[in-house]
């Protein structure tokens, strides 16, 4: 077994952006409020496991959900794993991830 990531899904709150990521385990949510508080947002946690493969979990939905809302010249703290997303969108990928459980 290898060493265990978390993953999260996490709402942007007020708008359809959604933060799709993997942390070490060991800092799990407190990297939420981290992000949260440096970027000045409020961001909500919609989905949260802790599994070996997160890291590949991530790629796989990176690369099907690949709308960006934020372009290179924007600094925000991880924004390339932000992606724009329907409700439909999250509930597929909860599921997806839920597979895997």
């Amino acid at each position: 077994m290898g060493p265990v990531a978390a993953m999260f899904v996490r709402h942007v709150r007020g708008n359809d952006i959604y933060k799709i990521g993997v942390t070490r385990s060991s800092r799990g949510r407190s990297r939420l409020r981290e992000a949260s508080s440096r970027n000045c947002q409020e961001i909500n946690e919609i989905f949260y496991i802790e599994h070996e493969k997160a890291d590949i979990l991530e790629k796989i939905i990176h690369n099907k959900y690949n709308i960006n809302p934020y372009s290179d010249n924007v600094w925000l703290d991880g924004y390339t794993e932000f992606r724009r997303l329907t409700d439909a969108d999250v509930s597929a990928i909860i599921l997806f991830i839920e597979k895997y459980e």
